[in-house]
């Protein structure tokens, strides 16, 4: 500022109130804008006379020239008084003036004036008014979409849009429920664009929207004079139900599956009993189109189900799609199997039945009539096979039947209803095995497509039969036939036998004397009869149990010798011969069998030649009643392989061993030197010339407390001496290795005895004094007592000996009870080696050393489940019943009334896991047989035993049973699928027999350290919440009632990569076909289908915008939305930009990005327009621009202008530089003359985004005028 200058202002500021200062200068004479005119943006034509001044609305001012003056001062205010507080005032050399900032002049009416400022100050002009109205009628947006009154889903482009208004920077969209716009408004945004899509939906309903201009000051017109529409928010995207189908009738519980539609940010699932949905209604959000009910629905009754999509929120649903009904009928029945229906002579039933897929339980239900009203039992089990705990002899005609029932409880269809005769004096044998054979998976139509797998198969690999021991009724009991006749034919008439054999033991097998060869495939029916001694059938067949045997090509077999499977080394077994089982070997056509009293088996007592693995000898080794073969003892057996001819593949199999003991027949009491206590379980040849060391006879039987041993013996003066090996636990090398009283005597290592018992002979007489019992301590012997010190008694009468042991003498305790037994006679004095002795045994008379011993036992024998060794492969899918045969006991001995049992998890019986007790009354009636109701624990290895129960009058228990093992090893799920890979999938699976549910593990982690846990009654699942993409592991397993476990499957996995959206636009790597505005991102949204069917749907995406970097490593714009569009509401630099999208699901997981694509932004260039190139002028000029077409005097999308003057090319010795909202300026000072200058200029947005510089003009001056050429720089 000059002194002039200040020099006025301070005259001004010392001036009395009232004296007007002194001026030098004359006013000047204004031009334009003439007084009163109103100044516009635009030729509106609501208007008459305006001035039209794009695009701000801002008029050029200007006035004659004043002689001599050199500056000029203008001042514009809102009020006519020139308020200093309302006035802007600036300086010019120059005689014209236009304002560059639009944010110093709001709409309305405004005062000019303007004086000399230099070189002296002059008087003001009179004033002039102008009303700048930016905001003319005509000035308003113009908006295009949505149309009035439309329906709106998704703010896709062009939803909202508009067109440009003249001189606006950047726009406000509003939007509101209310055609006032009541604040808060429901949506509003600032943008730079002419278009924008809210990034979430609105709540459906009725809305109203209008977009506000903003002038780069920041002005925007009046809200009441904003054109505003209608429209409704509508997102209904309905799904479309597949399954179940509407009015179907589905057997299991259904699993729902509906059509994915676009927008879902999860699905709401109702199914209800109710079609008003008003009642009884479940609800289910899931984010998945998929979704199998977490209970079991029940049979028989109308469902209804609907879906509805919601989108974000419940105020932005589709409506319900109409209802589907639906009407579950699992009526898959079982078939009863056994007894056989109308079967006559059943003693104590064995119940079993087909099994039922779906079912968990099944509730077993006996009645006395075909009503079923007053039930005689009714109880539920597991599985397929149920033993009644109660049951009287006298309920004669017995109705049955069985009921599923699911996981949740709801019964299924009963099965048809058998019936059978039961009396407790039926004697006809009961099978065992192989169990009564059905089809599986064999169901009547409508079910005939219904599938389990894995299932239990009865099919059995080899022709073997087992049943039970059959024994006289009450009140005699004891081994009823002599011996049984086995029938097979393929007739259940019995039209043609195929097969059959007359045998002393309860099993029997084909050898190749009596062959049998199965047809794959076809029906066997087999039964059983009992036979007296010479071979005449008694009383009645058996129940005709079905069966289908496939006899299995085996590979990978093991070379000869054949390794033995059964019994287990060591077992014994009480009054019956076993089965023998071995494992096949390779090349084998038969194999030779032989069983000897002797380890090495130079003494054969049975041999055979068969086909299969297993050896059932016809011939009972020892068995007292009724055959009264008392060959009791240990017996040594082996196999070796046959070729094809008949020659052997190679050496015998190594020497196993097992014992047949006598039963002890157990009474309550007895007395020493009864005749009855004479139960023979070894003879003697009369075969020793002295008979004072003479044996022919040892008996041995027990009562509660005792324990008696009993011999012939011929007294005589000469003193000598008995002694009585017992072997206690029948192990190898257990025992004393030696005499305790020093005779040459010994024990083969299987039976060392635990026990030494003495009998001395003095002078011709026997007593209880001089009964001395030795005791093994696993070291030496202890010292001896005597029997009567310790409660023990001895008869000696008619040449018969009995010793009265006290059990604990003889470690008889619950674990124990049996005895391998040796006799033998000495001289009196040691060393010395046995006489005679009972059994047989010509090494001992000859070596000393005792090689045959004879047994007895209290125990019973296990059947079934087959006693297992560790490293058998056999395991069962379920906890089969157990099979026994209860003690030998007749006319009042062993009175066993059911028995006790009871289960482990380990071989030293500590860790009990179940129990049962079965009751009977009287003795000689009982159960042989007890199912579990479930399986345990599940998966494991299980130990068991059994003892009798006694009635003696009251409840005693014998001993145990020697321990059996075997290994449950439960179906674990087959053919594990996905659905899909590309969203979170639906798990399924086979039906698997016998699941109650299913338990399912999904992780990313192969060892599932932390995996998604489900269970389901299902076998298939969809979870309601997504699962984040990458690969995944996953398994299942059953579980069966009271929580019973089986292994998990085989472990499957998948990749889930979510889809990634398509069709990017803009995408056009070319520089050259840039984008001129803010661009507007759009894909295809992305609804991805299955099979045709629509799966997935995104629920929103996330756009990822770089600048100049394909990585992305750092961020330009990062935007989520729920639309498949985007404008910026932001400036974007001029430049190449990569973007990207990836959708979110509707857990907002977020998926993989799309492949990249490219554009280039560069704002429009302003095009010069004055002065013109290669012009001469002769004064300063004002410069003018317009848009690229040469006409349109703004350009949109820019908030201001930035000119740049310059006296080079490079624009690097700038002589003005300015920014103005207007589209022309003037200079406010001369330009030197004589120069050469060069002028270009750029659009900047509202958020100072430049674009790039126009094409420069370059003035040329020769005095005295300028000439203006262009240059072309970018």
């Amino acid at each position: 500022m000059s002194w002039l200058m200040l020099t006025a202002l301070l005259l001004g500021l010392t001036s009395p109130a009232g004296i007007a200062p002194a001026y030098a200068q004359e006013a000047p004479t204004l031009l334009a804008p003439a007084n009163g005119v109103i100044v516009t943006a635009i030729d509106d034509s609501a208007l008459s006379g305006e001035l039209v001044s794009p695009p701000v609305a801002l008029p050029e001012f200007s006035w004659q020239a004043v002689p001599g003056a050199t500056r000029y001062l203008i001042q514009i205010s809102e009020t006519a008084g020139f308020n200093p507080n309302t006035y802007k005032e600036y300086t010019t050399q120059l005689t014209s003036f236009i304002p560059m900032e639009a944010n110093l002049f709001r709409d309305g009416v405004w005062y000019w004036r303007v004086r000399v400022q230099e070189p002296t100050v002059g008087a003001f002009s009179s004033s002039r008014n102008f009303t700048k109205q930016w905001a003319s009628p005509g000035n308003k947006p113009s908006l295009i979409s949505p149309t009035a009154d439309a329906a709106v889903e998704f703010f896709d482009a062009p939803t909202f849009s508009w067109a440009p208004v003249v001189g606006a920077s950047r726009y406000r969209l509003e939007i509101d429920s209310s055609p006032s716009f009541i604040k808060p408004y429901d949506y509003e945004r600032l943008t730079l664009a002419t278009s924008h899509q809210p990034e979430s939906k609105l709540a459906n309903g009725e809305y109203y929207w209008r977009v506000v201009p903003i002038d780069p000051g920041g002005q925007e017109p009046a809200p009441s004079s904003l054109s505003y529409r209608r429209f409704t928010m509508n997102y209904n995207q309905v799904p479309t139900l597949l399954e179940p189908a509407n009015n179907s009738y589905p057997t299991f519980t259904p699993t729902f599956r509906w059509r994915a539609v676009r927008g879902a940010q999860f699905y709401r699932l109702q199914y209800s009993t109710d079609p008003t949905f008003n009642t009884a209604v479940t609800t289910i959000d899931t984010r998945n189109t998929t979704y199998t009910p977490q209970s079991v629905l029940p049979n028989d009754v109308n469902y209804y189900w609907r879906v509805k999509a919601i989108s974000g929120s419940d105020q932005s649903a589709s409506a319900y799609s109409p209802y589907w009904t639906f009407r579950k009928q699992w009526y898959i029945r079982p078939v009863p199997l056994t007894p056989t229906n109308g079967y006559q002579h059943v003693r104590i039933p064995y119940f079993s039945w087909s099994p039922v897929p779906g079912a968990s339980n099944y509730v077993f239900q006996m009645d006395g009539d075909t009503d079923f009203q007053n039930l005689l039992l009714t109880e539920e089990t597991s599985n397929p096979f149920y033993t009644p705990r109660v049951f009287q002899s006298n309920w004669n005609i017995v109705y049955w039947r069985v009921v599923p029932k699911d996981a949740a409880g709801n019964l299924g269809k009963e099965s048809d209803v058998f019936s059978f005769t039961s009396r407790y004096t039926e004697t006809v044998p009961v099978q065992i095995y192989p169990f009564y054979y059905y089809p599986p998976n064999s169901f009547p139509p409508p079910f005939n497509t219904v599938q389990m797998n894995p299932y239990a198969d009865r099919t059995v690999p080899y022709p073997v039969f087992i049943w039970h021991r059959l024994t006289s009724p009450p009140p005699n009991g004891g081994t009823f036939p002599f011996k049984y006749r086995l029938q097979v034919s393929t007739s259940p008439l019995f039209e043609s036998i195929v097969w059959t054999v007359d045998t002393e033991n309860t099993h029997a097998a084909p050898t190749t004397a009596n062959p049998f060869t199965p047809v794959a495939g076809q029906d066997y029916y087999w039964r059983v009869r009992p036979l007296d001694n010479s071979g005449a059938e008694l009383t009645h067949w058996s129940q005709i149990w079905r069966t289908r045997i496939t006899v299995p090509t085996l590979t990978d077999l093991p070379d000869a010798p054949p390794v033995l499977r059964r019994p287990l080394y060591g077992a014994e077994i009480v009054d019956t011969t076993p089965l023998l089982e071995w494992y096949p070997v390779k090349n084998a056509a038969s194999y030779q069998v032989r069983i000897c009293s002797d380890a090495a088996c130079t003494s054969v007592v049975n041999s055979g030649q068969v086909a299969y693995p297993f050896y059932s000898s016809t011939t009972s080794l020892a068995q007292r009643v009724p055959l009264s073969r008392v060959n009791f003892g240990t017996y040594y057996w082996q196999v070796r392989a046959l070729n094809s001819g008949g020659s052997p593949l190679g050496d015998w199999s190594p020497v196993s061993r097992f014992q047949i003991a006598a039963q002890s027949e157990r009474l309550a009491t007895r007395t020493v030197g009864n005749p009855a206590n004479q139960l023979l379980i070894a003879t003697d040849p009369d075969d020793v010339a002295d008979d004072n060391f003479e044996l022919t006879t040892l008996t041995a039987t027990q009562s509660n407390n005792y324990w008696y041993f009993g011999f012939n013996a011929t007294a005589a003066a000469t003193n000598m001496r008995y002694a009585l090996y017992l072997d206690v636990n029948h192990l190898d090398n257990s025992g004393g290795d030696s005499d305790p009283r020093g005779y040459t005597v010994n024990a083969i290592a299987a039976h060392r005895p635990e026990f030494v018992i003495y009998i001395n002979q003095v002078s011709g007489s026997f007593a209880a004094n001089q009964v001395e019992i030795y005791r093994w301590n696993g070291i030496g012997w202890n010292p001896p007592v005597l029997l009567n010190s310790v409660g023990g008694a001895l008869s000696w009468a008619g040449g018969f000996v009995e010793l009265q042991i006290p059990n604990t003498q003889i470690g008889m305790q619950d674990d124990t009870g049996s005895y391998a037994v040796a006799l033998f006679s000495v001289p009196n004095s040691a060393p010395a080696i046995p006489v005679d002795t009972a059994p047989s045994d010509a090494g001992a008379t000859a070596s000393g050393l005792l090689s045959r011993f004879t047994s007895v036992s209290e125990r019973l024998n296990p059947i079934m489940p087959p006693n297992t060794a560790e490293g058998d492969p056999a395991s069962y899918p379920f906890v089969y019943p157990f099979f026994w045969d209860n003690p030998v006991g007749y006319n009042s001995t062993a009175p066993w009334a059911g028995a006790q049992m009871k289960v482990y998890r380990d071989p030293l019986f500590t860790t009990l896991v179940a129990e049962f007790k079965v009751e009977a009354n009287p003795p000689y009636y009982s159960m042989d047989s007890h199912h579990w109701p479930s399986d345990f624990l599940g998966d494991n290895t299980y130990y068991w035993r059994i003892q009798p129960r006694y009635l003696m009058p009251g409840e005693i228990f014998g001993v145990w049973s020697q321990g059996q093992r075997f290994e449950r090893k439960g179906f674990t799920p087959k053919n594990l699928t996905e659905s899909v890979n590309f969203a979170t999938p639906t798990f399924s699976w086979d039906i698997v027999e016998g699941a109650r549910e299913y338990e399912l593990w999904i992780d990313e982690d192969s060892n599932f350290s932390s995996p998604f846990n489900y269970r389901t009654p299902q076998n298939s699942f969809t979870p309601v919440n997504t699962l984040p993409g990458g690969a995944y592991f996953w398994k299942v397993r059953v579980i069966r009632a009271d929580n019973a476990t089986s292994d998990w499957s085989a472990t499957k996995t998948f990749t889930l990569t979510m889809p990634t959206p398509t069709n990017l636009t803009p995408n056009n790597p070319d520089p050259n076909q840039a984008i001129s505005g803010t661009p507007t991102f759009c894909w295809t949204p992305v609804l991805v289908s299955q099979g045709g069917v629509p799966v997935l749907a995104a629920y929103r995406y996330r756009l990822e915008v770089s600048r100049g970097d394909p990585n992305f490593s750092q961020l330009y714009e990062t935007v989520d939305t729920q639309q498949a569009c985007w404008t910026p509401t932001r400036g974007y630099d001029d430049g190449t930009y990569y973007w990207r999208v990836a959708i979110y699901d509707g857990d907002s997981r977020l998926g993989g990005y799309s492949s990249t694509a490219v554009f280039t932004k560069q704002y429009p260039l302003a095009k010069p327009k004055s002065p013109l190139s290669g012009s001469t002028i002769g004064a300063t000029p004002t410069f003018v621009w317009t848009a690229a077409d040469g006409v349109t005097p703004y350009v949109f999308g820019a908030a201001r202008y930035q000119l740049q003057v310059a006296s080079d090319v490079n624009y690097g010795n700038l002589i003005e530089t300015a920014q103005t909202n207007n589209t022309r300026f003037t200079p406010t000072r001369s330009y030197p003359a004589n120069q050469t200058l060069y002028w270009r200029v750029a659009i900047i947005d509202a958020d100072g985004k430049i674009g790039p510089y126009s094409d420069a003009t370059v003035v040329i001056n020769p005095y005295p005028n300028k000439v203006f050429v262009p240059l072309v720089i970018r």
